[in-house]
């Protein structure tokens, strides 16, 4: 049996990632996202991927777990945001909002 190619469509996308690293960032609340629940982590890296002409729709935020002591340990921990170009953003469902501090470092307008 001959394979017949009825249409073959090549396409080309253009992404863009961005990574920020900051400090002085106030603890984040690990609710229901850490095994071990109520920790706090200290964002210190902030990323966001989109395609190109798009606007980004989530950011990704990083840094170190606090100890009991509150100073930091060794793991680290990540929260998902939905910023206001998502569809997901201020519904129940997906991710929590992007806080305003997030926002401002992408320089995006709510």
């Amino acid at each position: 049996m001959a394979i017949t190619v009825t249409e073959d469509r090549l396409g080309e996308v253009h992404t863009h990632s961005r990574r920020i690293n900051f400090d002085g960032a106030a603890p984040i609340l690990l609710e229901r996202r850490y095994s071990h629940g109520g920790k706090e982590f200290i964002p210190d890296e902030a990323r966001a991927g989109w395609t190109h002409g798009e606007p980004i729709q989530q950011i990704t935020v990083e840094g170190y777990v606090l100890k009991k002591d509150r100073t930091t340990g060794q793991n680290r921990a990540e929260l998902r945001y939905e910023t206001p170009a998502s569809m997901n953003y201020g519904k129940p469902y997906g991710y929590d909002p992007a806080p305003d501090w997030l926002l401002e470092l992408f320089d995006i307008t709510n």
